[in-house]
């Protein structure tokens, strides 16, 4: 290489026609000026600058001629597309320009001579404009070993050569040197076929599908099944969720194991079940998402019951569908995102618990919220917000309510606990969860048909139910969950009971897709029982933080009896750690305020809000206007705690709205 170091050339170098070959064999207009520049200098240096411009212009003219001279020899090919390819998947030829395009690969002629855009064939068949966010996408196909692949990708990324290089992640022959001619081709291709190339409408989102700007009309394209109509356009970040949603093994085995489950009865495993096809329902009800939790000791079935309800929509089989619980929680918000409609199942929540030191109150608010956190773009810009109408399902050996500090998060979850023998005994649960992993994803796609058209039915074909001697029609699914939600209501009044709203919501989806599935899928007379269903809710007040703070440090300090004085007179000469005094026999103790906040804060509760919420309610004793009492001990005046461990909170307990709770100024 004569101009790798421009300062060795010389005399007898300089003006070699190698120097000129090389000089012109640089792709890059900018990089090839920059070292004609330098070679300039250099020329000047030794006396021959003349020699040497005259010497390029030359060499410039003499490819320009050689280049129109060849141009009419490849005429046939420089307008239009001639690969094999095209016509295996049944589509037209495409019109590229000055490109020669065909098996061997893309490239056209330049000043320097022909250079390469890409050695296989590659096209776009369709621009994707996005249902969210208008934005446009470019699918290309390629031919790789005799196999065409797709890649759905940003229209910016095959405009910046920067970018577009990142498609050798793909087995796209590009590199640094070919990437702005690939950039070129892909432009003058998609420019010259407009008429050609399809323009579709994509979305990054499964299930319920809204075209853009629609709010009331409810949505009738359901993904991944009516990809006729709209693409899916994130299928390359979620490969393997997505291709797990699909039919696979024989439909009868599916139903007939199914069938064999629910005439055991068990509402545990229906309610459950019911729940994945529940989460479905909420777009069509405007309903807010929820979670159900079942929960139990070790070897319960609580895995298979999982697997049981993924199998409704897709491969229950470990790795696949089922979300792994040690993924981050902004990977799980980008997965809610892109399942939407679809519900998330999560096997073993206690690992996320762990991450939140047992409290992730924060974290259910988020997922039942159906809205993830404002991000920031590399642009300084907010990235549209990730968005959700689902059910979460997941399992554990603890309860998931009593781990969850703020009552308003307790009421969005549906806790099931799981009691006596196994839900799959012996060697059953293995024969279930067999059969599950080879037999899935027929139940999801009828029943988004029977949603589909449930509004159209006959009226004799519409789920009904007795008000006195009037025959009821639910002639939407909103009419059935509304006539669920008044049974649930109107029998725990019954039972001397008032439920929670938010908790009377989910259940009576709940029992919606129950009925729903019985009466055109099953139909094989097992629903859910109503006073079972009603027996896993919480009642109003049932739910309250503060109360259950209250209950928590009665038990703490219970339990550690050996860390108070007798009275607040005595000297402390105990070896155990002081937390404080018996004020009153052991009805009322004191406790320092540095222990108490510990002990509250390591109960995962709020030491302000539990303290304001216990004066209020007349549990603590303080001197007026704080929320200590002063007493003397050991000769010197110290504040202290000071609560009553056996407060009547039947009559003492204000009860609050949730939006109250969820107001309370925590810190």
């Amino acid at each position: 290489m004569y101009i790798e170091d421009v300062n060795d050339l010389d005399k007898n170098t300089i003006l070699l026609p190698e120097v000129m070959t090389e000089l012109f064999e640089i792709e890059d207009d900018y990089e090839r000026e920059l070292i004609r520049l330098q070679i300039e200098d250099r020329a000047d240096e030794l006396g021959l600058k003349t020699k040497f411009n005259t010497l390029f212009r030359a060499k410039k003219k003499q490819l320009k001629e050689a280049m129109k001279a060849q141009k009419p020899a490849y005429a046939p090919h420089t307008n239009v597309t001639d690969f094999s390819c095209l016509e295996r998947e049944g589509l037209e030829q495409l019109e590229c320009g000055d490109w020669i395009a065909d098996d061997k690969g893309i490239w056209t002629n330049t000043i320097a001579g022909p250079v390469y855009a890409c050695r296989h064939p590659i096209y776009p068949v369709k621009e994707l404009i996005s249902s969210e966010t208008g934005l446009c996408k470019v699918e290309l196909h390629y031919l790789i070993r005799g196999k065409i692949k797709s890649l759905i990708v940003d229209k910016s990324t095959i405009a910046s050569k920067s970018s577009i290089v990142k498609l050798a992640d793909n087995q796209i022959d590009v590199d640094s040197n070919s990437a702005s001619f690939l950039m070129r081709y892909l432009s003058d291709v998609l420019a010259l076929n407009q008429e050609t190339i399809q323009e579709c409408a994509s979305t990054s989102k499964l299930g319920w599908i809204r075209q853009k700007d629609q709010l009331t009309e409810k949505p009738k394209m359901f993904l991944p099944y009516d990809q006729d109509n709209i693409v899916f356009d994130n299928e390359q970040s979620v490969k393997s969720l997505f291709e797990s949603i699909e039919e696979h093994g024989s439909r009868d085995t599916w139903y007939d194991i199914v069938k064999e489950i629910r005439q055991k009865h068990n509402n545990e495993i229906g309610i459950y079940f019911a729940a994945s096809f529940a989460s479905i329902l909420l777009e069509h009800v405007n309903a807010l998402p929820f979670i159900v939790s079942l929960w139990g000791g070790s070897g319960a079935g609580k895995t298979v019951s999982l697997m049981l309800a993924t199998s409704v929509w897709a491969n229950p089989a470990e790795g696949k569908y089922i979300t792994d619980a040690k993924a981050t929680t902004t990977a799980m918000e980008i997965r809610l995102n892109i399942l939407n409609s679809l519900p998330m199942t999560l096997d073993d929540i206690a690992q996320i618990k762990n991450r939140y030191d047992d409290d992730f109150s924060q974290l259910i608010y988020q997922w039942c919220a159906g809205q993830g956190r404002e991000r920031s773009n590399v642009n300084l810009g907010l990235n549209k917000q990730t968005s959700w109408k689902n059910c979460t399902l997941t399992n554990g050996e603890r309860s998931l309510v009593d781990e969850t500090t703020q009552g308003g998060a307790v009421n969005r979850v549906i806790d099931i606990e799981h009691k006596g023998e196994p839900l799959y005994p012996g060697n059953y649960g293995n024969k279930v969860a067999n059969i599950l992993r080879d037999n899935y994803g027929f139940a999801g796609r009828e029943f988004v048909e029977v949603v589909k058209h449930y509004d159209t039915m006959l009226p004799e074909d519409k789920i009904s139910y007795q008000d006195g001697e009037r025959t009821i029609i639910c002639n939407s699914i909103a009419d059935i969950m509304e006539k669920w939600e008044k049974a649930i209501k109107s029998t725990a009044e019954a039972q001397g009971e008032e439920k929670e709203d938010k908790q009377v919501m989910p259940m009576a989806l709940i029992l919606t897709a129950d009925e729903m599935i019985e009466k055109y899928m099953f139909n094989d007379n097992v629903r859910i029982d109503l006073d079972y269903a009603i027996s896993c809710l919480k009642n109003r007040g049932e739910v309250s933080e503060n109360k259950r703070a209250y209950e928590y440090m009665c038990g703490v300090v219970e339990a550690n009896q050996n860390h108070f004085a007798d009275n607040k007179d005595e000297l402390w000469e105990r070896p155990t750690e002081n937390w404080g005094f018996w004020v009153d026999g052991m009805d009322v103790v004191a406790i320092i305020p540095s222990v108490f906040n510990k002990l509250v804060k390591e109960g995962n509760f709020q030491a302000k809000a539990f303290r304001s919420w216990a004066r209020d309610n007349g549990i603590l004793q303080c001197d007026n206007g704080r929320f200590d009492k002063s007493y003397r001990r050991n000769g010197s005046v110290k504040k202290y705690v000071t609560f009553d461990m056996n407060h009547d909170s039947d009559n003492s307990f204000k009860q609050v709205s949730d939006d109250e709770l969820e107001e309370l100024p925590f810190t």
